[in-house]
């Protein structure tokens, strides 16, 4: 009995022995759960409130872009953990024209000077790389003008725009009360532009050609002179019909301007110029489909590219200027 008793003892030891360090590694782990959701919850209430303070800056950085078209952004890479030697200040990103063609050494291929414009550079070849992203569409550089103002055409890839030059009663070749500057100013302008602030105006070059009188490559850019539209409802616009045979790198493009001709601008499309020739309608000038630069009627519908003047201040942020990497604007 004594044997049994002291057994028995011994087990209920050995029992509640382990129960005891059973009960230790239970409150062990609990201590351990609840010391890491209290982490958790501190390390969550850390994270929203630095996501706050993140947003707080984003907002002044974005009333500050609104009315300005550079702005000290610091503050906000800052707050997403970026040190201050990375931050791209808006002062020291190069303009368009400072990171296209630098101070020394080549110009990025495909941008050449333009002979027929002082200080004017323009893009020539099939696809040089002169993509940009401007509000939220993809752009081609055009020219980087003796201002320092760049010339952007919207990207076939952004716009599939077809549409008369001029319809109505009266339909005419004159661009400043066309169908199609109306609503290149108006609608496209509307829908389409978001932030005006890295826009410029200029004089677009209206002047009609008349094809008996177009003796050469030259005359043409004289008839393009003869008329200029500025002021109201002159934000938005077209190509001339010789930028399109500038942009080539072909010379027979330029000693036979009404042959064939190919470089990366789209064909079968209107330019900006009116068109006399033998037809008794009113005509346009067009780029056809062969590349040729010809009359069409006014009530035709083709496609319409808009082009744009971004302001000598707009900055480059990053990009190659690839169609995979365009150049971005600060």
């Amino acid at each position: 009995m004594k044997h049994l008793n002291e057994k028995g003892f011994a087990i209920s030891t050995i029992l509640y022995g382990s129960l005891t360090v059973i009960l230790i590694l239970l409150m062990g782990i609990f201590l351990i759960i609840r010391t890491t959701k209290d982490l958790n919850d501190n390390f969550s209430e850390e994270i929203v409130k630095k996501l706050n303070e993140c947003i707080n800056d984003e907002i002044v950085l974005e009333q500050c872009y609104s009315s300005t078209p550079t702005c000290d952004t610091r503050a906000y890479y800052s707050c997403m953990g970026v040190t201050e030697d990375e931050v791209p200040l808006p002062t020291t990103l190069p303009t368009i024209k400072n990171k296209l063609i630098p101070s020394s050494g080549p110009i990025v291929a495909g941008l050449y000077l333009d002979e027929y414009e002082p200080n004017r550079y323009i893009y020539k070849g099939i696809n040089p790389d002169n993509y940009v992203v401007y509000a939220g569409y993809t752009w081609r550089i055009v020219s980087i003008e003796a201002d320092n103002s760049v010339k952007i055409m919207i990207d076939t890839s952004s716009s599939d725009l077809s549409i008369p030059w001029d319809s109505g009663d009266n339909p005419g070749n004159e661009w400043h009360s066309s169908t199609l500057n109306n609503y290149l100013n108006t609608t496209f302008l509307n829908e389409a532009i978001t932030d005006l602030e890295k826009l410029t105006q200029k004089g677009w070059n209206v002047g009609t050609i008349y094809i008996e009188a177009a003796e050469d490559f030259k005359s043409i850019i004289e008839f393009e002179k003869s008329a200029q539209f500025t002021g109201n409802k002159s934000t938005v616009g077209l190509l001339t019909a010789t930028e399109y045979l500038r942009a080539s790198t072909s010379s027979s493009c330029i000693t036979n301007p009404f042959a064939a001709c190919s470089s990366w601008l789209p064909k079968n499309t209107w330019t900006i110029n009116g068109y006399v020739g033998a037809s008794v309608s009113k005509e346009a000038t067009q780029v056809s489909s062969s590349g040729v630069l010809s009359g069409l009627p006014v009530t035709s519908s083709i496609k319409a590219y808009p082009v744009i003047f971004l302001n000598s201040a707009v900055r480059i942020s990053s990009g190659n200027g690839t169609f995979s990497t365009p150049y971005i604007l600060n």
